[in-house]
């Protein structure tokens, strides 16, 4: 009987009292579903069950009061079962609930997806059935300002363009693309040659050219490049020839400009105005413009 005392840590000829706090105490601790089933618990588990019952048999726990105090304490009953998991098992008639939900949850949204695009989408039109006024884009049929997309070059609202824009020539060639905003032109431009060779990047604010702006010869070439604000030249600008040879910087902030001849000899160095008043000029939409020599 010693070893059942030495299980529960006690003295042989402990009390019933301390063989049952003792046994609650150990039990409690030793628990193998407090312990994550661990081996070491469910077999140290099992050597406190088993003193409890060796104890209990030779004590006033084996009287009737005591056997049903055992039961209560069943140490078969109390012994670790296999896991077994709460969740309740599925019904074949779940089952199949949750394969029609799989189904029929995306073709529903499908098909609703369908109907609104079909209810809300973009009214189309020709480029032929449509005709500017005062900048704003109309149905040649009705005059009314358009709201929908046009054919091949873009999107427009209230007869304004909008988002993503295609220009195209008469030869079906694109000679231009970029953005806008309400009927302004915004951000990154590109401009081609009839062939589709690239002819100039810009940039674009509120309709204004705002950033920098480069020009390629027919060749590939690049022969300018410039700096906006608000469609005003400024700071660095620079000019080459359709061969690549510097020609001009000119610093629109100081007045400051460099000229160089194809040898790439320094012809003039100082006031940007004053050089410029040598150039021949020309009348254009109502502006005086100065014209050099470089492109």
């Amino acid at each position: 009987m010693k070893k059942y005392y030495d299980t529960l840590g006690l003295k042989k000829g402990a009390s019933q009292e301390d063989v049952q706090a003792a046994y609650d105490k150990l039990s409690s601790e030793l628990d193998p579903s407090k312990n994550n089933n661990e081996a070491f618990f469910v077999e140290e588990y099992k050597k406190v069950q088993e003193a409890y019952a060796a104890l209990s048999n030779s004590s006033i726990l084996a009287t009737d009061k005591g056997a049903r105090t055992r039961h209560n304490n069943n140490p078969i009953l109390d012994l670790p079962q296999k896991s077994i998991s709460n969740t309740p098992e599925t019904s074949p008639f779940r089952k199949t609930k949750s394969k029609i939900a799989i189904v029929l949850i995306p073709t529903v949204l499908f098909v609703v997806g369908m109907i609104a695009y079909q209810l809300f989408k973009p009214d189309k039109f020709l480029k032929k059935d449509t005709i500017v006024v005062d900048g704003v884009t109309k149905n040649k049929f009705n005059l009314r300002p358009i709201t929908g997309i046009i054919k091949g070059y873009g999107t427009y609202k209230e007869g304004l363009k909008e988002g993503h824009h295609d220009k195209w020539n008469e030869k079906a060639v694109k000679i231009a693309e970029g953005e806008y905003a309400s009927g302004l032109k915004i951000g990154y431009w590109q401009y081609y040659y009839d062939d589709g060779q690239l002819k100039k990047e810009e940039n674009y604010k509120n309709g204004l050219k705002d950033g920098l702006f480069k020009f390629w010869s027919t060749k590939g070439i690049l022969i300018a490049e410039r700096n906006y604000t608000a469609d005003t030249l400024v700071g660095i600008n620079k000019s080459w020839s359709k061969k690549g040879l510097l020609q001009q910087v000119a610093d629109y902030d100081s007045d400051f400009t460099q000229t160089f001849d194809n040898n790439g000899k320094n012809t003039y160095e100082g006031s940007f105005i004053q050089i410029a008043n040598s150039w021949t000029s020309k009348q254009y939409r109502n502006t005086r413009s100065s014209l050099s020599l470089a492109p």
